[in-house]
């Protein structure tokens, strides 16, 4: 019997150094981030036979500005929340089958009722023009804008002035709010501080996925997304090892791509050292710009700085309300239109300043008893640091002015709020390409472009900000790290890895 027990726990030791030395011939690769993009690079480098791979996550979970929580007895994203588009879309593409996802009819819940500061509902066909109006605008700007080098606001402003003017029954200082209103509306997409300081090749330089810009998840939230890239869902059997390859609470404070032995070192908060043939480097372009100057040795190549400091990131920010019941019209936002003595109050009282910034309050698809009030730029910053309580009060006595005359507003039965630009791990939500960047003549696929030694990618770089077509999208960022993975299953005979 002694025999037989020593005999087993050999051929387990065989099994072990056999593994080791399997992983031990394969290049180390650390992937910095464990959001979507990180998640994808890594997925498709097990699935191509890369297994001595690690990611180091910031963050106390995965998903990076992918955040599903529970609130209010269901799913809701802090994060990214729509799919936009489906042809293309990888999010789509992989999702939809299993029967995640819903597209929306018609207008999709862009139908909005339209409220002023002074509590007065503007009627309801006025509103449904006004929409096609916009959607109209927006179309046109997709040819007007080619070769423009101005911004978005050079062309949007004067349009919209010209086609409200039209409607006789809108006077000058009407008009003057309802251009505001559509500037909030306009770029929401961009998380702005305002259009003029959105390149026109923006808009025209992002590539719109054919389909449905706002397809919602059911039952389910974005992070969804997560489990079908780790095959943890539909199939847990099936799970990929990236868990078990993850460690959170590791925020990476130096990334050494000059150490020796053609190696990168990596160093952690927490003092822990890894060292990589190849590493992957996802955290947003926010805490690029807040951190390139420390976070790389040596200093990034002039090319790659110019990049990071010239485009832009953009801040937004959510406020989710629960109410017991629902109190508002069915498929129907609510969208605001400041009178312009109370927007000049607003602007000049420092602490309700940023409440100009919020835009509507948004039903949410399958949530029934929540509305989502959505903050722009400067507001969006400005709301994070004040106290919970505080913002909460102060955007709940928004929604009473201008829409309590209208319904029977009830008292919310919980909130909930986002923190993207103060939490040091994001520093925003998503980039865009700004004036700034247009004068800096700066690309996302400058900052895609990877640092080499010896002609092979040492640090290599993905994301969202990364995506010369999707930037701002969860599958952008996916499609990022896809690329980076390729990257090395190109540089590697794959085949030989996976025997």
């Amino acid at each position: 019997m002694g025999n037989v027990i020593i005999h087993r726990l050999y051929n387990v030791a065989l099994i072990v150094c056999l593994i080791h030395l399997t992983l031990g011939d394969q290049p180390k690769i650390i992937i910095i981030g464990a959001g979507p993009a990180g998640i994808a690079a890594a997925s498709k480098l097990y699935e191509h036979g890369f297994h001595n791979l690690t990611i180091l996550e910031a963050e106390s979970r995965i998903g990076g500005r992918v955040y599903t929580t529970w609130f209010d007895e269901s799913w809701v994203d802090l994060g990214g929340q729509s799919v936009h588009g489906e042809t293309g879309n990888i999010v789509f593409q992989i999702a939809s089958p299993l029967g995640l996802l819903e597209v929306p009819d018609g207008n999709g819940g862009l139908d909005f009722n339209i409220h002023d500061s002074k509590g007065s509902q503007l009627p309801v066909d006025i509103a449904d023009d006004l929409l096609e109006l916009y959607l109209n605008v927006s179309a046109i700007a997709e040819k007007a804008l080619e070769g423009n080098n101005g911004s978005m606001g050079d062309f949007f402003a004067p349009e919209f002035s010209r086609e409200l003017l039209k409607y006789q029954t809108f006077n000058e200082t009407v008009v003057k709010g309802l251009i505001k209103m559509f500037e909030g509306l306009t770029i929401s997409t961009d998380s702005a501080d305002n259009w003029n300081n959105i390149s026109a090749k923006n808009f025209v330089g992002y590539a719109d996925c054919p389909g449905s810009e706002i397809v919602n998840w059911k039952d389910r939230g974005y992070g969804t997304i997560l489990d079908i890239l780790m095959k943890k869902y539909p199939n847990p059997e099936e799970e990929l090892p990236i868990m078990n390859n993850t460690l959170l609470n590791s925020e990476v404070v130096n990334v050494n791509y000059n150490a020796t032995d053609k190696k990168v070192l990596i160093e952690t908060n927490n003092g822990q050292k890894y060292t990589a043939d190849h590493v992957i480097v996802t955290p947003s372009l926010g805490v690029l710009k807040e951190q390139y100057e420390t976070l790389f040795t040596p200093q990034l190549p002039e090319s790659k700085v110019k990049t990071i400091k010239g485009l832009s990131m953009g801040s937004a920010a959510k406020i989710y309300f629960a109410f017991k019941e629902p109190w508002w019209p069915a498929n129907r936002s609510l969208v605001l239109l400041w009178d312009e003595t109370d927007r000049r109050e607003y602007e000049n009282d420092p602490s309700k300043k940023w409440l100009l910034d919020l835009i509507s309050f948004t039903v949410v698809p399958h949530r029934p008893r929540l509305l989502r009030a959505w903050i722009n730029g400067a507001g969006a910053r400005y709301m994070e640091t004040l106290p919970e309580s505080q913002a909460f009060d102060e955007a709940f006595a928004l929604l009473d002015k201008f829409f309590g005359k209208s319904y029977n507003i009830t008292k919310p039965t919980g909130h909930l709020r986002t923190n993207w630009n103060t939490n040091k791990h994001f520093r925003g939500a998503y980039s865009f390409r700004s004036m700034e960047s247009e004068r800096a003549d700066v690309w996302a696929n400058e900052l895609a472009a990877p640092l080499l030694l010896d002609g092979k990618p040492i640090v290599m770089f993905a994301g969202e900000a990364t995506n010369s077509q999707h930037w701002s999208t969860v599958h952008g960022a996916i499609d990022s790290g896809f690329r980076e993975a390729d990257r090395l299953i190109e540089l590697y005979n794959t085949k030989n890895l996976s025997k």
